[in-house]
């Protein structure tokens, strides 16, 4: 009954649609509402949101026209749908952790601070593992291997722009931001959990806060 209800064409084009309707309405609003905030400090990065946007698009306008050829493969589906879900919820929980602290660009408002609780201290950009993990569903579930290569474009991009915010961070926190990362992964999730729940194994005091004005890594 499960695999017939998965193996529906209908029920896996619906629930796209609606995960990504729920990921990024509320990204919108944020990243609108956060723009009446004074800006302090901003860094341009050549991989520009604007070029992973055209990335997403490119990749669910393939999804989109490959509805109803989704793989046969009963693995394959699942694996599909749980990265997309994964993704999305992932992406989430890191935006209503940044709050008020959300932005597009990089950038530091006044009052900002460095998000390091939560899912934050399993990864360092949830937000951008989401993406990424939000796109390989996708890109399973359309069964075409054109669109492996703008996931890769994804990716990079992703890598780059993280490398940017991360160098104008350190200008700003030296040590204290190196200590964090040393501890916590940049994308690897898996890494990230097994590493927090050895630390709380340990009993592992709190390493981080963020009482002190710092800059969201996103």
């Amino acid at each position: 009954m499960i695999i017939n209800y998965l193996k529906n064409d209908i029920t896996i084009f619906g629930f796209v649609i609606a995960g990504v309707l729920i990921r990024y309405l509320p990204q919108v609003y944020y990243d609108i509402v956060n723009r009446k905030g004074k800006i302090l400090f901003r860094k341009t990065s050549i991989a520009k949101a604007r070029y992973i946007f055209f990335l997403y698009v490119f990749i669910f306008v393939g999804f989109f026209v490959r509805s109803g050829y989704y793989p046969d493969s009963i693995f394959l589906l699942t694996l599909g749908i749980l990265s997309f879900a994964f993704g999305v919820a992932l992406g989430l929980v890191g935006l209503f952790s940044l709050n008020n602290q959300y932005s597009e660009e990089l950038i530091r408002y006044e009052g900002g601070f460095l998000v390091t609780n939560g899912v934050y201290r399993i990864v360092r950009h949830p937000m951008r593992t989401g993406l990424f993990t939000e796109l390989l569903g996708m890109v399973i579930l359309a069964n075409i291997s054109l669109l492996w290569l703008p996931l890769i474009g994804v990716f990079v991009l992703q890598y780059m722009r993280t490398k940017d915010e991360e160098s104008m961070l350190k200008e700003f926190f030296g040590t204290e931001l190196n200590e964090y990362i040393s501890n916590v992964p940049k994308f690897n999730f898996a890494n990230g959990l097994y590493r927090a729940l050895r630390n709380r194994r340990h009993h592992s005091p709190q390493l981080y806060q963020t009482s002190s004005p710092q800059l969201p890594i996103n």
